[in-house]
């Protein structure tokens, strides 16, 4: 949080915490890690923020998604990123969001040495 302005700081941290209280964790990826890790300039004002949000059980998924929702509305700048599954799989959080409001029962999910189309029940259910 302290290479971004106290805004979009204070909208990270609030949902890393609110996250933690649904047993997720959620990390940075990207511009916003590069600049902590080199201490430079690589996030501008137009950059996107990448998150990972580690889910640890599928019952939380509703409630993980509805907090990445008010998250981005809350931000001045696009929130991307995924949800990682217990089984290592990774969604976009976006995709999964709308795959869950209409019913699709498929999404591009990656792994650590593939990626593929995924039954989202399949996801689910290795959570549960």
């Amino acid at each position: 949080a302290d290479v971004l302005p106290p805004p979009l700081a204070g909208i990270l941290r609030a949902l890393g915490e609110d996250l933690a209280a649904h047993g997720a964790r959620v990390g940075v990826y990207g511009s916003i890690a590069w600049s902590f890790v080199t201490r430079d300039a690589y996030r501008h004002a137009g950059s996107d923020v990448d998150v990972v949000c580690d889910l640890v059980a599928a019952a939380d998924l509703p409630a993980c998604l509805a907090l990445l929702r008010a998250a981005q509305s809350a931000l001045p700048c696009r929130l991307d990123g995924e949800i990682r599954f217990p089984c290592g799989r990774a969604v976009a959080w976006r995709e999964l969001d709308a795959a869950q409001r209409d019913g699709l029962p498929f999404v591009l999910a990656k792994g650590s040495r593939d990626v593929g189309m995924a039954a989202v029940r399949d996801l689910m259910a290795a959570a549960a």
